[in-house]
């Protein structure tokens, strides 16, 4: 029988209240256990013990199938002794220079293939309605509070077309909005700012837009934001791809544009980390699969199943026991793109977006409260209207296709790659679900590729993750 144990530089203790604690000093954590995962970590300490002595030890309502998920989820967090724990104990990130400073030659890294991101704005005003416009750098928000603002503006000085996001304890400067627009847009949808002082005068992050970069031990990976007819019309007309626009991305990571860092260390999946060459090795491959695919469903899945494979290959080489289980990756997804989300999930979701249009009604928000409350409309409809049928046109399947291929190149980093493979495979499964829902509406049996469009502006658009801005300026 295996005998399994806690790393032997782990400390449990206790705190203040009472709550157990685990200091992990080599990766400079300490973890919060409730009772039972306390009992489990005192009887793994020392010598450790075998599964049987584990069930005995853990006293009634303990079988051997219990204990073996909660020795899957400690080793999952890297608290077992073995190879796993070792592995990522021994992975350090890549030391990062400051962005600004090396933005002139920190390699840039675009999604490849046939159809590379192309977008040319079309001047319509659809990005300024943001849920958060920023964050602003320090430069950017003294220019525009110095600016006197022109005639499309609503306020008068730039000092009153700043507002502050608090998050985790800091402060982040965006555009001021009302009812879902900048203050510093017109009626006719365009920036006053823009028209005034020039595009320059533009705050960093309304430059950027639709550009997303994340930046790896490899360099800047950039990516769009697809929720733009912009990019539609660019792909169909073949403009230039935005790879061709070096010195413009350039100029805005100098500026001080925001690059998410990828998660470190990289997992497959929670718990099972991966050196960075297997890894990006990984990701090569996942892409290669789903560029060949033609639906994004198809995309999500093929690439599932590469990352099923690999996971499978390194969990076999960090085994700690056979009671230790590896999560699934396929089945998950297939579930979700299938809209076989669990009622629970659902019936959450649409309460809590319910909730958040509510509150945001009280605040004079209706832009946003609509798409919060479109966006519950769409998680209920898998419950109350589960036969939309309609076909997508050839457009709106590309569109969705090319989301999972953009995203695959960037977001899927940051955190584990089944996880990231989740969210996509979410995020596409409601987009596709909300167009279909336009064209039932429309009394069409044919998904448009502006339905998709307005879907994946939906879908993109409805909530700023802070998390992700909190952590990338940390």
């Amino acid at each position: 029988m295996t005998r399994y144990r806690l790393r032997p530089e782990l400390r449990l203790q206790r705190d203040a209240q009472g709550r157990h604690l685990l200091q992990d000093p080599a990766l400079r954590r300490g973890l919060r256990l409730g009772a039972d995962d306390a009992r489990l970590a005192h009887a793994l300490q020392g010598r450790g013990a075998e599964i049987a002595s584990l069930v005995r030890s853990l006293g009634s309502g303990s079988d051997a199938a219990a204990v073996a998920r909660r020795l899957s989820g400690l080793a999952r967090l890297y608290l077992l002794d073995g190879k796993r724990s070792a592995t990522r104990v021994a992975l350090r990130p890549a030391e990062q220079p400051d962005l600004a400073s090396i933005a002139a030659t920190v390699p840039l890294l675009w999604p490849r293939g046939p159809n590379p991101p192309r977008h040319r704005c079309v001047a319509r005003g659809a990005c300024c309605s943001s849920s958060f416009l920023g964050p602003m750098t320090a430069a950017d928000r003294v220019r525009v509070e110095g600016l006197r603002m022109g005639q499309r503006s609503r306020v008068a000085d730039g000092s009153d077309a700043i507002e502050l996001l608090v998050h985790g304890g800091r402060e982040f400067a965006g555009m001021a909005r009302q009812s879902g627009q900048c203050v510093a847009q017109g009626d006719d949808g365009l920036c006053d700012v823009h028209a005034t002082h020039g595009y320059e005068v533009k705050p960093v992050p309304c430059r950027q837009f639709p550009l997303r970069f994340h930046r790896s031990e490899r360099g800047v990976h950039v990516s769009l934001l697809l929720a733009c007819e912009a990019y539609s019309e660019a792909r169909e007309a073949q403009q230039e791809p935005w790879s061709a626009r070096e010195a413009e991305v350039r100029s805005l990571l100098a500026e001080g544009a925001v690059a998410v860092p990828l998660a470190w260390p990289h997992e497959l999946t929670v718990g099972v980390p991966e050196a960075s060459d297997a890894y990006w090795s990984t990701v090569e491959a996942m892409l290669d699969a789903a560029r060949g695919e033609a639906t994004a469903a198809g995309a999500l899945l093929a690439a599932a199943a590469i990352l099923q494979q690999a996971t499978e290959a390194r969990a076999a080489t960090l085994r700690e026991g056979p009671e230790i289980a590896t999560p699934a990756v396929l089945e998950p997804l297939a579930a979700c793109l299938d809209g076989r989300f669990d009622s629970t999930w659902i019936g959450a979701r649409v309460e809590a977006l319910r909730a958040r249009a509510d509150d945001l009604r009280q605040r004079d928000e209706p832009a946003d409260a609509r798409r919060l409350a479109r966006l519950g409309e769409v998680f209920a409809s898998w419950v109350d209207a589960p036969d939309l049928a309609a076909d997508c046109d050839p457009t709106a399947t590309r569109l969705l296709h090319d989301v999972v291929v953009n995203d695959l190149a960037a977001a899927v980093g940051l955190g584990p790659l089944d996880a990231g493979l989740l969210a996509i495979g979410r995020k596409v499964a409601a987009a596709e679900r909300d167009a279909r829902l336009r064209a039932a509406q429309g009394g069409r049996a044919t998904v448009h590729g502006e339905d998709a469009t307005l879907a994946l502006k939906l879908v993109s658009r409805s909530e700023v993750d802070v998390a992700d801005l909190a952590r990338a300026l940390a």
